[in-house]
C-alpha cells in the first residue's frame, strides 16, 4: 500500500512539473486558416496555369484588373485620366482584394450561419 501511495504522489508530481498538451484550434482558428490559406492556392493555380497562347492565367487575370483599374481611373476623373488623384495601380489593386477577401469572408460567414441555423417543422420542409 505504501509503493503504490509513493507511486501515486510521484506521477502526480511528474504531471505538475510538466505542462499541460496545448488546446486543439477552435473552428474560428481552423476557419480562419483555410480561408487564407485558399487565396495562397488560387495564385498558385493562376501563375500555373497555361493557356494555348503561352501566357498563364494570371497573365490574364493582370490584365483584366489593368482593365478595371482604366475604368475606375475614367469614373474618378470624369473621363480625364490624367486628372486622377486617386491611388496608384498597386494600392489600388491590394485594397480591391482585401475588400474582396473581407466580403467572401462575410459571405462564408452568413453561410455557415445559415446551416446552423435552428429549423423548426417537419424535415422535409428544410
Amino acid at each position: 500500500m505504501r509503493n503504490l501511495l509513493a507511486l501515486r504522489e510521484q506521477i502526480q508530481q511528474q504531471l505538475d512539473n510538466n505542462p499541460p498538451p496545448p488546446s486543439p484550434p477552435s473552428y474560428d482558428d481552423m476557419r480562419r486558416d483555410i480561408l487564407g490559406a485558399q487565396s495562397h492556392v488560387l495564385v498558385k493555380f493562376l501563375k500555373t496555369t497555361k493557356l494555348k497562347d503561352g501566357t498563364t492565367l494570371m497573365d490574364k487575370a493582370e490584365g483584366y484588373a489593368r482593365k478595371e483599374f482604366a475604368a475606375h481611373q475614367r469614373r474618378e476623373s470624369g473621363g480625364m485620366p490624367s486628372l486622377y488623384v486617386g491611388p496608384r495601380y498597386e494600392n489600388w489593386r491590394d485594397r480591391t482584394l482585401e475588400h474582396q477577401r473581407r466580403t467572401d469572408r462575410a459571405a462564408f460567414e452568413n453561410r455557415v450561419a445559415d446551416m446552423n441555423r435552428r429549423h423548426d417543422g417537419p424535415d422535409y420542409m428544410r
